[in-house]
């Protein structure tokens, strides 16, 4: 049975998700930063920030919200995966395999991962 929550961000968090599969990136952007608003200590509403903002085409805001997301939550690999992943693609290539190798030690069992860093070597 499925949890019921009365914080205020949860509702917020779930209309940015449809909204992200939607396509739709300035109305997740708007939602997901409604619950980083409500709960800015929760790591997984500022990645939901970035992959809206990147998804928009926003790549400098992205990359704060990912940043902010990985200071949050140092041993969640999915906000370096996709920081890196952002820094690769703006051709900040050293700086992305850092990010890129922190992933991996979190995750040594990625492959996906470890190709990542490895195509930059």
């Amino acid at each position: 049975q499925e949890r019921i929550s009365k914080d205020p961000s949860d509702p917020c968090a779930a209309l940015g998700r449809q909204a992200l599969e939607d396509s739709d990136w300035a109305q997740a952007c708007r939602r997901y930063g409604r619950a980083a608003d409500l709960a800015p200590q929760e790591s997984r509403f500022h990645l939901g920030v970035g992959l809206a903002r990147d998804g928009g085409g926003e790549s400098p805001q992205a990359e704060a919200a990912f940043r902010k997301a990985a200071e949050l939550a140092p041993q969640d690999v999915r906000p370096l995966g996709l920081l890196g992943a952002l820094l690769a693609r703006q051709n900040k290539l050293v700086e992305a395999v850092d990010v890129l190798k922190k992933a991996v030690a979190l995750a040594p069992q990625d492959a996906a991962l470890a190709c990542s860093v490895s195509v930059f070597r």
